[in-house]
């Protein structure tokens, strides 16, 4: 199911879509979708086309670490981060659908929510 929610909160359906499988993270950013394997580490960045919204083009699919246990979307870039390692990486998808890491740091562990903010 592909949909849109409208003003003043009214989803209003656009059509059936059927994604590659496999995938237990779903992350939105900018016109990209960005599916990910936590336990195998793979992904695949994609886009749904705006003219068939029953079509789902692959731009990227490789290997990402395994077990991040969060992905967030901000503005700009994509967030990795694993809760149990702190491990963090950083990175956004370039106008192509392909992923580019830009840092890689440690923060705490044991985080069980990682949030944008608006700027």
């Amino acid at each position: 199911m592909l949909g849109v929610i409208e003003k003043p909160g009214r989803f209003t359906l656009r059509g059936s879509l059927t994604l590659p499988a496999g995938y237990n993270k779903l992350v939105r950013h900018d016109r990209y979708l960005f599916l990910y394997n936590s336990n195998a580490g793979g992904g695949t960045i994609g886009y749904v086309d705006p003219y068939n919204f029953e079509r789902f083009t692959i731009t990227q699919q490789s290997a990402f670490s395994p077990s991040w246990t969060r992905i967030v979307s901000t503005k700009d870039e994509l967030v990795f981060y694993n809760s149990v390692s702190g491990q963090t990486a950083v990175g956004h998808i370039d106008h192509s659908g392909h992923f580019l890491q830009t840092q890689v740091l440690s923060l705490p562990t044991g985080w069980g929510h990682v949030v944008a903010t608006a700027r």
